[in-house]
């Protein structure tokens, strides 16, 4: 990559990562040309000169926050579904506490979804990914688990996921949402073995 094309991509960076900025910190509305612009220091032609229009660095900035937040680690890494399902509560409540903009920015944009088509088609490429990455580990752990039940199981963690969003960042009942990650992990874990032994 020669100078010149390093220096356009950072410019671009910079102009995702400050839209970003500005979802975590005062919500979709806020996100205009002129901020932007002006928060990240260029002028309003450079800004076009590298997305067709805002609605452009809209979903570059969706797509920046899926590839950071959304990202599901290879199920071979652990012993147990167990160690799996605590791994995957550790990260999603670390992004949560030390990513807080991220995690708000990502949030602004499942609100907007009901109502921007474009945003809503890339939060069903997002929802689809993770239930596909969940469903991928389910198979890892319980290979004989019928796969209509796999699929169930996915839908549930996203399902919980979406809810902690809003529980979390209206601080209604935050002290309680790690302890019920643990108690929707042991029930998680119970129908597994209820599953098998039924297949017995």
């Amino acid at each position: 990559m020669n100078l010149k094309t390093q220096a356009s991509e950072e410019t671009k960076q910079n102009i995702i990562q400050t839209a970003i900025s500005i979802l975590g910190t005062e919500g979709y509305p806020a996100l205009t040309v002129g901020k932007l612009s002006k928060q990240a220091g260029v002028s309003k032609g450079a800004l076009y000169h590298h997305f067709d229009s805002l609605e452009a660095v809209r979903l570059s900035a969706l797509e920046a926050l899926i590839d950071r937040l959304v990202t599901i680690k290879d199920p071979g890494q652990f012993g147990t579904l167990s160690d799996y399902l605590a791994d995957l509560g550790e990260d999603f409540f670390d992004d949560l506490k030390h990513e807080a903009t991220l995690a708000k920015a990502l949030f602004a944009f499942l609100a907007q979804g009901m109502f921007d088509e474009q945003a809503a088609l890339q939060l069903h490429h997002m929802m689809a990914s993770s239930m596909e990455q969940c469903s991928t580990a389910f198979k890892h752990f319980i290979p004989d688990l019928p796969e209509d039940k796999q699929g169930a199981l996915p839908m549930i963690l996203d399902s919980y996921f979406i809810g902690v969003f809003s529980k979390w960042f209206l601080d209604f009942d935050r002290a309680q949402c790690c302890p019920n990650w643990e108690v929707l992990s042991e029930m998680i874990l119970l129908y597994v073995d209820t599953q098998k032994e039924a297949g017995q």
